[in-house]
């Protein structure tokens, strides 16, 4: 989770990240829910290849 949390700082085109962790722990429960904000599909489209965030990425698809 550390890996997300410095993103509003790393990457401009974040405005706004929320992060929590799993507290229910449940078969059907996931470890981690994520949301971030853009300003425009645009800043969505630089976040996707943004060099900060293309290795957490491969550790999300590793994990």
């Amino acid at each position: 989770m550390d890996a997300f949390a410095g993103f509003p700082e790393k990457i401009e085109e974040v405005q706004h990240l929320e992060l929590g962790e799993d507290f229910k722990a449940t078969p059907k429960s996931f470890d981690v829910a994520l949301s971030l904000e853009f300003g425009d599909r645009e800043a969505l489209r630089a976040f996707s290849v943004h060099p900060e965030y293309v290795p957490v990425l491969d550790l999300v698809h590793e994990i």
